[in-house]
């Protein structure tokens, strides 16, 4: 049900596990492995009309995880914890930082290389 209400970043051509760009329209992966910039695509809006921007993408990601997110306890963010993404125990999880670095442009960077 989630896949038929929310969109992604990233997909899968249909039939495939080849990752493709769905909001984001390309993306890059730094030589080290630890940064994955993603370039958003344009013209996008929320069902309110309000424009998808890299402030929007960076708040939707921290509320997951960042547990001190304001909005974090809002929902159940299973995957992301089940990935390790945010850390736990007192261990750093895969992502290290998650920021706007342009208008339509997020960088994510993680810890480790990672490819969950």
């Amino acid at each position: 049900m989630i896949t038929q209400i929310f969109e992604t970043l990233l997909t899968t051509k249909p039939g495939t596990e080849e990752v493709i760009p769905w909001l984001a329209e390309r993306y890059e992966v730094s030589e080290d492995l630890k940064e994955i910039t993603f370039h958003l695509r344009p013209g996008v809006t929320f069902h309110d009309g309000t424009p998808m921007n890299a402030d929007a993408v960076v708040f939707s990601l921290m509320r997951q995880h960042d547990a001190e997110h304001p909005f974090h306890d809002v929902g159940r963010w299973r995957f992301w914890g089940a990935r390790g993404f945010a850390g736990r125990d007192g261990a750093p999880g895969v992502i290290d930082t998650i920021e706007a670095v342009g208008d339509m442009t997020v960088k994510v960077t993680l810890n480790r290389p990672d490819v969950t």
